[in-house]
């Protein structure tokens, strides 16, 4: 009884208990343990975030390269085309020289005479050898000194190599400057005007100007009667005024390794050249060394794609398949076909040979095509800046995402966090410590929710803690009550059938009731055995039957008092079953 008492009411055992508990809530906390929210939430929200940004930029960076090689090579188409207009302008502006000199009445006249008198004197019919030796000093049919300073003025203020006119037959009749020959009706150049009113002669070296120039000659035909074959007229421009326009036009495009080449399709002779910043035109040396930029590969295809013009009716698919076949050893990118006036062409083909692209335009009204090239690499690189500036957009975009994700994410788990600390101090045994409410309205309702738990925990355990000092209080009154009726009639075992139990009003009041009755029974039992052992014993000596009936009797009463004594052992199993549910409910109390 003493050492139940002692485990029930020495708390002792208590720290063993608690570290348990805590040894517990420990190994619970670690089994909950992971990343922060705010590592979560920066783990989730950046990549998300980061990937459509990423992607946009990466869309953005392929689409705008795309577009930069795009444009490149429009610059490319743009620069072939400029070329050849600034080459036809060219070449218009020369032929209206030519017409506007044409106009004048007395080179008609003049040219009327010298037919009159050719036929006259039969001068067609003779050996060219004979006339070149005839008329060798002068060089003219007739001199006519008017017409000459005439010619010679028209090609100092238009700048002119020179210019001269011709017959019918192909006899000079007036010049600016002497020529090298009388006789011109052998030469392709007037053949050609003869045949087809103009003619654009390939750029060549003239001595009598000493410079390179452009030959281009137009027949001469009264106003009113243009089929009517008169002569020639022939005048040579200076190749570098076909460079100066190429620069006004082209300089400020070109740049880089581009380069833009005016090209003759019948020598393929590179009469004009403009590379960035800078300008070349053919001399007397380099008249025909200098190439086409690409070699012969790019120089044939440039021809055959002259041969080209004047298919109008035809696709441009046939064209292109046709090209393709002639030259393999180019790459034919795409060909396209632009009017450039009511009765005029420009073919235009875009191509890959070696390491270069090219862009080839023909030239309207003369036999020469305009080519762009750019070198591939520097295509390729196009966009390089853009693309530099949208990386470095996307990083700086994606860091600002990055920092204002990591402080959005703090701002949204400092709450959380400061919940998890009370939580955590509340698991601990703080059970005074109190939630900060802030953040948003979601965490502070979980913050004043997690209050009232620990309001109505810490009421539950006050109210715990009172109905164990309530049980504790009547635990001990028990055992003392107990304690107090084992002692009253502990005398009762060893015989003393006097002893009482004093009486309560509590359970134990009934049970020393009971024991009291108990007692009292035994008692009287034992007075009337003691009584009938005295008749027994007066009777034997009288009447022997009757002791033999009284030791029956006695027999009897002993029995009676063996049962007593049975009931007295199995009231006092009932006094310890009742000690022993004592405590049990004590044990169940703590």
């Amino acid at each position: 009884m003493t050492a139940q008492q002692y485990s029930l009411n020495d708390p002792s055992q208590a720290p063993e208990t608690e570290k348990s508990r805590r040894q517990e809530l420990g190994l619970q906390r670690a089994s909950v343990e992971g990343r922060p929210l705010s590592r979560q939430l920066l783990q989730t929200l950046l990549p998300i975030t980061l990937l459509p940004l990423a992607v946009a930029s990466g869309l953005g960076i392929l689409v705008t390269r795309q577009s930069e090689q795009d444009a490149a090579l429009l610059l490319l188409k743009e620069e072939s085309v400029l070329a050849s207009e600034a080459a036809n302008v060219f070449v218009e502006d020369n032929f209206r020289i030519i017409e506007g000199v044409l106009i004048n009445p007395t080179i008609l006249d003049t040219v009327r005479q010298a037919d009159k008198e050719v036929t006259e004197r039969k001068l067609s019919d003779q050996p060219i050898e004979s006339l070149e030796r005839q008329f060798g000093a002068t060089k003219l049919l007739k001199p006519n000194q008017a017409l000459n300073k005439y010619l010679a003025d028209v090609a100092l203020v238009e700048g002119l190599g020179e210019i001269f006119i011709t017959e019918r037959s192909g006899l000079n009749v007036a010049y600016s400057s002497p020529t090298s020959d009388f006789v011109q009706r052998d030469e392709t150049w007037w053949q050609e005007a003869k045949n087809s009113i103009r003619y654009v002669d390939p750029v060549e070296f003239d001595e009598s100007s000493n410079t390179v120039g452009l030959p281009i000659a137009e027949t001469i035909h009264p106003a009113d009667n243009p089929d009517l074959f008169l002569g020639v007229m022939k005048a040579v421009f200076p190749i570098s005024t076909l460079n100066e326009r190429l620069e006004v036009y082209l300089t400020t495009a070109v740049s880089g390794s581009q380069k833009v080449q005016v090209v003759d399709t019948r020598n393929l002779i590179a009469f004009s050249t403009i590379t960035a910043g800078s300008s070349t035109t053919v001399d007397k040396e380099t008249l025909n060394t200098t190439v086409v930029d690409g070699g012969e590969p790019v120089g044939q295809f440039a021809k055959a794609l002259y041969g080209q013009l004047g298919r109008g009716e035809e696709g441009l698919d046939v064209v292109k398949q046709e090209l393709a076949a002639q030259q393999p050893q180019v790459d034919l990118i795409e060909l396209e076909r632009i009017q450039a006036g009511s009765d005029q062409e420009i073919l235009i083909a875009l191509l890959k040979a070696g390491n270069r692209e090219y862009s080839v335009a023909t030239v309207p009204n003369a036999p020469w095509v305009a080519i762009s090239s750019v070198d591939i690499a520097e295509i390729d690189s196009a966009g390089r800046n853009l693309f530099i500036i949208f990386a470095v957009t996307a990083l700086i975009l994606g860091t600002v995402v990055a920092i204002v994700l990591q402080l959005f994410a703090r701002q949204l788990s400092a709450p959380l966090q400061t919940l998890t600390t009370t939580s955590q101090k509340a698991s601990s045994g703080d059970l005074d410590t109190r939630a900060i409410l802030a953040g948003t309205r979601e965490t502070k309702i979980l913050g004043q929710s997690f209050n009232d738990l620990l309001d109505q925990i810490q009421s539950l355990i006050r109210q715990q803690k009172e109905l164990t000092e309530e049980q504790r209080q009547e635990r001990e009154a028990l055992e003392d009550d107990i304690t107090q009726l084992m002692e009253e009639v502990g005398d009762a075992a060893d015989g003393d059938l006097s002893v009482r139990a004093k009486l309560s009003s509590n359970d134990v009041g009934i049970v020393a009731d009971l024991i009291n009755a108990i007692v009292e029974n035994l008692r009287g039992i034992a007075v009337n055995v003691k009584q009938s052992t005295g008749d027994v014993s007066q009777s034997l000596l009288s009447n022997e039957q009757q002791i033999r009936t009284l030791a029956e009797q006695s027999i009897e009463e002993v029995s009676s008092l063996n049962d007593a004594m049975d009931a007295v052992q199995e009231m006092d199993e009932s006094i310890q079953m009742v000690a022993n549910n004592a405590n049990q409910a004590s044990a169940l109390t703590n």
